[in-house]
């Protein structure tokens, strides 16, 4: 059976419609529309009495995100709702974008940003409008957007690569900004024009950034892995199952993570001979915590680690400049690393034929190769040992033999030399006249 249109239920939720529906038309009534403001800002040359434009381009407006989604003026500018005098009441009051944005302002509340803002409110801390425009606010998959991938370090630089801003709020070194434009993440962005490489927002967050230093920063050393890894994903499945890894999911504070090798904003291909993950730098990325003489004693690690290194035939090599000799990773893995004594580890002593004969095809019998860092050479294989000492003989004999053949040389060749002088000398010619002036005596 219908409900009857006499039902006083029905009668009460009637008038309430004619109620809503006459507040709605009493609301459009005084409403102003957007072409109503723009009458006046669209004059390019309008300006507040204390300087600074007030224009606002139509065309740039209505392209906007807020002009395609029909938003008019006061929708953001709220205090002149209801306003029919004009010019209208100034200044007016800061736009909340929190109106529409509430989750978006509340992470923006807690950020280092905000809080700078709270702290100093006319200081230069970034706010909305400092990231995503005002008037010309477009959605962020628009190449025009401030906030396109492709636009974003020139948006966030334009603070940190500011010296008197990044000066007067703490907000990091202008170098070390200036530092990710020449990375790989920079070079492939800008040059290589990849969407997809890393940007500030990525590494840092957009409207959550917090200082390193915070736990929920996406920065914090105990984050780093896990936010690298929303690119390189399986370098950190890798990273995870070595030692340090591992050590690093027990919550081990001392380990390194990727930005210890890798360094922050200056990343660089190995390839690149300024990388500190180039084949001639590993070995001083490396020894970063390797000769730590603290963490050597807290944690048993051996030490002259890297003194071994830089004595042998590899690390005087690779000190002359050759690149491919071996070094750390070359024997120890780059994200792989684990210790000598996990079978899977690379310098596992059955695994240590295969490791040195990545360079050294013959190198597949155990003593051939001796220990690679012992500290001591009693230490060391006496097969080993007892070669080493055979060539040291050879070679100082060999240089003796040489010294003394240069010797014996130099002293034959003077005597010739004085011989020869006094030959020549008057005053010890055999006869004191020429044999043309002799008589004969016959």
């Amino acid at each position: 059976m219908k409900r009857s249109l006499l039902n006083p239920k029905s009668k009460i939720q009637n008038l309430k419609f004619v109620a809503l529906g006459l507040v709605c038309w009493a609301a459009l009534a005084n409403a102003q529309t957007v072409s109503d403001c723009l009458d006046c800002h669209s004059d390019s040359g309008l300006t507040r009495e204390k300087g600074g434009s007030v224009a606002v381009n139509p065309e740039v407006f209505k392209k906007s995100v807020h002009g395609q989604a029909g938003l008019a003026c006061v929708d953001c500018h709220q205090d002149l709702k209801g306003v029919k005098a004009y010019p209208h009441p100034v200044p007016l009051k800061p736009v909340e974008c929190a109106t529409c944005h509430e989750s978006e302002n509340a992470a923006y509340q807690t950020s280092i940003h905000g809080q700078s803002l709270a702290k100093t409110p006319k200081g230069d801390a970034a706010t909305c409008s400092s990231c995503h425009g005002t008037h010309d606010i477009l959605p962020p998959k628009d190449p025009d957007s401030k906030t396109f991938r492709l636009n974003i370090p020139a948006t966030c630089g334009h603070c940190h690569l500011n010296p008197e801003i990044a000066g007067k709020n703490a907000s990091g070194s202008v170098a070390k900004v200036e530092s990710y434009f020449t990375s790989i993440h920079g070079w492939a962005l800008a040059k290589a024009g990849l969407v997809n490489a890393a940007v500030c927002t990525d590494c840092h967050g957009s409207h959550d950034i917090h200082r390193p230093t915070d736990p929920k920063s996406k920065v914090a050393r105990a984050l780093i892995p896990k936010t690298c890894s929303q690119c390189h994903l399986g370098v950190y499945q890798t990273y995870l199952s070595s030692i340090h890894g591992e050590k690093f999911a027990s919550g081990n504070p001392d380990v390194p993570v990727c930005t210890n090798c890798h360094n922050e904003h200056r990343i660089q291909l190995p390839s690149d001979p300024n990388s500190s993950v180039n084949p001639a730098h590993v070995s001083r990325t490396c020894s970063a915590c390797h000769e730590n003489k603290a963490l050597n004693l807290k944690y048993s690690l051996p030490t002259g680690r890297l003194k071994s290194y830089q004595s042998s035939y590899h690390g005087i090599s690779n000190k002359l400049g050759d690149l491919t000799v071996a070094n750390c990773a070359s024997c120890h893995g780059y994200h792989d690393v684990l210790p000598s004594s996990d079978p899977r580890s690379t310098t596992n002593p059955a695994n240590l034929s295969k490791t040195c004969g990545k360079c050294h095809p013959q190198g597949d019998h155990p003593w051939d190769i001796g220990k690679i860092h012992a500290s001591k050479r009693m230490e060391e294989h006496w097969i080993p040992r007892l070669v080493q000492r055979i060539y040291l003989l050879l070679i100082a004999a060999t240089l003796m033999g040489l010294l003394a053949f240069i010797a014996t040389d130099l002293y034959s060749r003077l005597r010739v030399h004085r011989a020869g002088k006094k030959a020549t000398s008057g005053a010890d010619r055999p006869y004191p006249i020429s044999r043309g002036d002799k008589k004969d005596k016959r």
